[in-house]
């Protein structure tokens, strides 16, 4: 095996052709549609965004970003980091990798590669990755001896399995009640339809009303207002999309870069021919990723998002996918009875004292908490 360095995002694109033959089976994050939108606008702060391409002769094995930032990290203060994007929107990361590779293997060759790189860092550090994904896999490998790997809140899956039926009634009775009555609500007001990327769809079985097409650009803005409706929103944490810039044509990007097997698509519970709940989500060969969800809250006492979600698990089910990601750890998520897939960081020191220093304050912090929690189970059966 041999590595090559690309640099930039001009490098990046020269690795189009290699990327789409390792990419095909795998979700969003390892595909190089995701990340070409993460170098062009989201990682623009970073001084230096590099590409290892790992080969065998003429085949692509796989390939690893290199994104130097700063970083904060007890007890050392500020360190300098290779990662594989660090930003408010990646929540999870991953990277393409060829089936059936060792990964030791390609850890012999990226390890001195990254160990001689030519500008200065003091910890490679890939957060939340898949426990299965080929970031935590690679990880795992480049850090035998002295990596670190940190378990990061669950990403939740819904398994949708053969029959929609069975899946639909294997939920929580709450949730299903839920759903009866907010549909009986939702069936007393015209105008009450599901659209994806501007294009209504029929709701319950029922035939697609009569409604005029959107485009995709229209159904992208209604998406944008209705996730910053909420908390999210200048009136509460500033974070929403349409409030920054680059994150905004991050999403603006990623619609437009939809394609088969990468296609990403906007749906939108409509009511009183108005758009109440959306989902962001990209489709791809592994299955469907919710990206993000918003909601109308002023019409929450129909469960407008609850209401749209049952509705794309139901079309995508029809379509085949079988298998849909929520990407977070969300209390909501739990009516529907989720599978919690395992997640973790990798971390690892150039420098192995401040491996050493780290690994044994995370100790001591383990031991504390531990330790606190005993205190209050004594204290609560001391009354």
């Amino acid at each position: 095996m041999q590595a090559s360095v690309h640099s930039g995002v001009e490098g990046l694109q020269e690795l189009r052709s290699a990327w789409t033959k390792l990419h095909q089976s795998l979700g969003p994050y390892a595909k190089f549609e995701w990340h070409l939108a993460c170098a062009v606008h989201l990682l623009g702060a970073c001084s230096h965004v590099s590409y290892i391409l790992v080969s065998e002769g003429v085949e692509p094995i796989a390939i690893v970003p290199v994104i130097e930032s700063v970083v904060t990290m007890l007890p050392f203060g500020r360190l300098r980091a290779l990662s594989l994007g660090l930003h408010s929107q990646l929540s999870l990361v991953d990277i393409p990798v060829s089936p059936g590779i060792d990964f030791s293997a390609i850890a012999a060759v990226l390890r001195p590669l990254l160990w001689r790189w030519p500008r200065a860092w003091d910890v490679l550090w890939w957060q939340r990755c898949l426990a299965d994904g080929n970031a935590a896999r690679l990880g795992r490998a480049l850090g035998a001896t002295q990596g670190q790997f940190a378990p990061t809140p669950p990403c939740n899956v819904l398994d949708l399995g053969e029959s929609f039926e069975e899946f639909m009634h294997q939920r929580s009775k709450n949730l299903l009640n839920s759903l009866r009555k907010s549909g009986r609500k939702l069936s007393e007001s015209s105008g009450v339809y599901v659209s994806r990327n501007g294009v209504p769809q029929a709701l319950n079985g029922e035939l697609a009303p009569a409604v005029p097409v959107e485009t995709t650009e229209m159904a992208f803005d209604h998406f944008l207002d209705l996730e910053a409706s909420g908390w999210k929103g200048i009136a509460g944490t500033g974070t929403a999309i349409k409030l920054d810039p680059m994150t905004r044509e991050f999403y603006a990007f990623l619609l437009r870069e939809r394609k088969p097997g990468f296609d990403t698509e906007i749906a939108l519970l409509h009511r009183e021919h108005r758009p109440i709940a959306a989902h962001f989500s990209i489709t791809t060969a592994a299955g469907r990723t919710v990206l993000k969800i918003g909601y109308d809250e002023s019409e929450s006492k129909v469960s407008p998002g609850q209401i749209l979600l049952r509705e794309v698990l139901e079309t995508i089910h029809r379509q085949g996918t079988r298998e849909l990601s929520l990407v977070t750890n969300m209390p909501w998520h739990h009516t529907w009875r989720p599978r919690a897939e395992p997640t973790h960081s990798v971390l690892i020191y150039r420098r192995r004292w401040r491996h050493e220093v780290h690994w044994r304050l995370r100790r001591v912090f383990r031991l504390l908490k531990v330790a606190v929690r005993f205190t209050g189970v004594s204290k609560a059966q001391a009354r």
